[in-house]
């Protein structure tokens, strides 16, 4: 599309972070609208979609190896990735357990990997994914 419409970001972390930012506002756009037609509540509808992008942008923790996690001259890190997604999900409240399952995703790769112990009190879900996206 950038290249079509002849808009393309300056650098190649740019344009990865709009196509991320293009896949959220795709991905949430019309909760309202599908939350009145299929009578469920909007919260659970925008709690279901975060969970769904999360598990999907977290594939690549589990598929490339842990020296591919960070940033490279044309890519944003996994942690810059999944952080513009938390920025896209300030309508989440706090308390949604789908920040429960964000953290669980992130714990379960986290230990896999080995990163070692680490003590985190966290007032909320979302603090919880949040100290635990640090970590990566």
């Amino acid at each position: 599309m950038f290249w079509k419409d002849e808009n393309s970001p300056t650098n190649q972390k740019k344009e990865e972070i709009s196509c991320d930012k293009f896949v959220f506002d795709l991905s949430l756009a019309d909760i309202s609208t599908y939350s009145a037609r299929t009578n469920e509540e909007e919260r659970l509808v925008l709690g279901q979609k975060a969970a769904s992008l999360v598990l999907v942008m977290s594939l690549t923790l589990a598929v490339a190896d842990q020296d591919y996690w960070s940033e490279t001259q044309s890519h944003p890190s996994i942690q810059q990735h999944l952080k513009a997604l938390t920025a896209h999900l300030s309508g989440l409240p706090s308390d949604d357990p789908a920040w429960l399952y964000h953290a669980a995703v992130l714990l379960a790769r986290i230990s896999f990997a080995g990163i070692g112990q680490m003590q985190i009190l966290a007032a909320s879900p979302r603090k919880l994914f949040e100290q635990l996206l640090t970590k990566l």
